[in-house]
């Protein structure tokens, strides 16, 4: 007797394996991730700031320091973000940098992506990778291109734009997996990230700080008085950044400063000079105190006149309340008026 078994029902059709991604394509998601979180830092902080990420070194430095306090909703900013790249790994196998890189990271036994946990500990065993760069490196010659964190993890990282998510996690109505508005939305969002993580320009000017301060004048001996009087006036540069439409004031550079000698009697008939150091106290291999900055401003005529010299901020850094500025009147190639003002006088508000 034949019995007739039921046919069977037919297998669906394998998916077809995923290609792996290529090691320029893994380091263009990483830069584009950097620069959201570079960004959302700058926006909430200002330059200067640390700009946190998700592989070793875990920061860098954003630009200009910011003058004055961060936002309010930069904390908040800057963790929700955080937040967001390692939930849209974990669950998605793609962050917006790896989806426009076309790049996801998921397990290597089922092609699922990796979930939180695995997501949560990569950066912590990337720190391995980054040990003189060679886990990091490690793809260009691996058969799997595993990094040392994959390795370790089960993960490796294949190349697509339209990831699995994790199962049972599947939106409804469910999302193509290549869907163009996410992918999209990826590009806006590193586009966006580019935009204010590097800046497109930056400018300022320079303002005078304080009172001016009379510098008492000395006149060597022998030398005839030309009724030399001088005043030095601290400056200091404003400068601003600006990223996209966004304006962020810097700290201000300085200190800088404005000398002015005026003399009543004539100099000689030969080339005169305003001559300016600013210095600190303490002794170099000659016995004298170095100088910070020193430079000259060649005077035309011989007779009575007025001459502003400015030594420019971003020229001058380190004088401080022990240190002075030394400033001298020279004609015929000697002195003929000298004075030094203490840097305690002109930093008063520092």
């Amino acid at each position: 007797m034949t019995v007739a078994l039921p046919a069977p029902h037919p297998l669906p059709p394998a998916a077809p394996p995923l290609a792996l991604a290529g090691w320029w394509r893994r380091v263009a998601a990483v830069v584009l991730d950097d620069l959201i979180l570079a960004a959302v830092t700058w926006a909430g902080y200002g330059g200067g700031s640390q700009a946190l990420s998700l592989h070793p070194p875990l920061g860098a430095v954003a630009g200009a320091p910011r003058a004055g306090d961060p936002v309010p909703w930069a904390a908040a900013a800057v963790g929700a973000t955080l937040l967001a790249l390692v939930l849209m790994q974990a669950y998605t196998g793609a962050t917006p940098g790896k989806r426009v890189a076309g790049v996801a990271v998921v397990r290597a036994d089922t092609g699922a992506p990796a979930g939180f946990l695995r997501t949560l500990a990569r950066p912590f065993v990337h720190v391995v990778d980054g040990i003189l760069l060679i886990g990091y490196l490690r793809p260009l010659w691996h058969p799997l291109r595993r990094t040392v964190a994959d390795s370790a993890l089960g993960t490796v990282a294949v190349l697509t734009r339209g990831p699995a998510w994790l199962p049972g996690l599947e939106p409804v109505p469910r999302v193509s997996r290549g869907s163009a508005a996410v992918t999209a939305a990826a590009i806006a969002a590193c586009a966006a990230g580019a935009v204010f993580a590097v800046p497109t320009s930056t400018s300022g000017s320079v303002t005078t700080v304080g009172a001016p301060v009379a510098c008492e004048v000395q006149v060597p001996m022998g030398v005839p008085d030309v009724g030399a009087e001088a005043t030095v006036q601290r400056t200091r540069a404003e400068n601003v950044e600006r990223r996209g439409w966004v304006v962020r004031h810097l700290v201000p550079s300085g200190p800088g400063f404005d000398v002015t000698w005026a003399w009543d009697g004539s100099l000689g008939g030969g080339d005169s000079e305003v001559w300016v150091e600013a210095r600190v106290p303490g002794a170099d291999d000659l016995g004298e105190d170095p100088a910070l900055w020193e430079g000259a401003h060649v005077i035309a005529g011989p007779g009575p006149g007025t001459v502003p010299f400015s030594v420019w901020p971003e020229e001058l850094v380190g004088l401080t309340r022990g240190g002075w500025v030394e400033t001298s009147l020279v004609a015929d190639g000697r002195t003929v008026a000298a004075c030094r003002v203490p840097g305690a006088e002109l930093l008063l508000d520092a």
